[in-house]
């Protein structure tokens, strides 16, 4: 946490930047993990002309670099390996992130109040019934960034109830109370949120 990132600033005075809690355990995550790669003479490759090893183990993952230059503020970098031409995704700004929302796995909560009440079920349409969403956005959300996907759909579990989460659209999804899940998938659920 004292390296000095430029002479007079270190580390930690970069994480104390960051606005969210999450956000600089990510980063000294990162940082902690740093040097968990293997270099060997196969991974070298370039970018801007100067060799690194590491730019081959990101060639299919996510670069999170520093706006330390601005060849790092795109969201993708050329590199060379082999002689060959590549392209490294990067991420070094907050706009990044959600440029590779999809990779990233994000999910954003958005309450479907007009179908999914919060404490009733709500009847529509002929005969139908739309299940209650009883949780606050906040909790929503966290749920919704904790399910797992189960036949194609997302499924969480809290304070002992189930819940189920819809993809709306791109990163997007609305959940609901599903009082009414096939035995195997609470079992599923069971086990992945042991309570």
């Amino acid at each position: 946490m004292q390296t000095e990132m430029s002479p007079g600033y270190k580390l930690i005075q970069l994480i104390q930047e960051f606005k969210g809690r999450e956000e600089r355990s990510y980063l000294i995550g990162l940082f902690t993990n740093r040097g968990t790669y293997t270099e060997g003479k196969e991974s070298v490759c370039s970018i801007d002309g100067k060799e690194l090893s590491l730019c081959s183990e990101l060639q299919d993952s996510i670069l999170i670099s520093l706006l330390s230059h601005e060849l790092f503020s795109s969201p993708e970098i050329q590199a060379v390996k082999e002689e060959e031409p590549i392209e490294l995704r990067n991420i070094s700004e907050e706009k990044h992130i959600d440029y590779y929302r999809k990779e990233l796995g994000l999910r954003r909560y958005v309450p479907n109040s007009t179908k999914h009440k919060q404490d009733k079920e709500n009847y529509y349409g002929k005969g139908k019934v739309a299940s209650r969403m009883d949780l606050s956005h906040e909790q929503a959300q966290n749920l919704l960034n904790r399910a797992i996907e189960i036949n194609g759909r997302l499924y969480a579990k809290k304070n002992g109830y189930y819940y189920a989460f819809q993809n709306e659209r791109d990163i997007d999804y609305h959940g609901y109370r599903a009082d009414d899940l096939r035995e195997d998938i609470k079992r599923q659920l069971d086990r992945a949120f042991r309570e």
